[in-house]
């Protein structure tokens, strides 16, 4: 509802070996009102190509799992 505060979530949800998905919750009211999931690609410009993710950033990346429905 407007003029009310938003809470937004944003976890990853996936991680492949070149893209991650980033999987989003809005809630307001202390209800989950919207969510969705966004698909990124880890893209080498010059290559003009995906490329593997790094294992550092990967590891990074694991910190930020989706916990799952309560």
């Amino acid at each position: 509802y407007y003029e009310y505060p938003v809470e937004l979530r944003c976890y990853i949800s996936r991680i492949g070996n070149s893209s991650f998905d980033v999987y989003q919750e809005a809630w307001q009211h202390g209800e989950k009102c919207a969510s969705g999931t966004a698909v990124l690609v880890h893209f080498d410009h010059q290559k003009k190509t995906s490329i593997p993710i790094p294992e550092d950033i990967r590891t990074l990346m694991l910190q930020h799992l989706y916990p799952g429905e309560d």
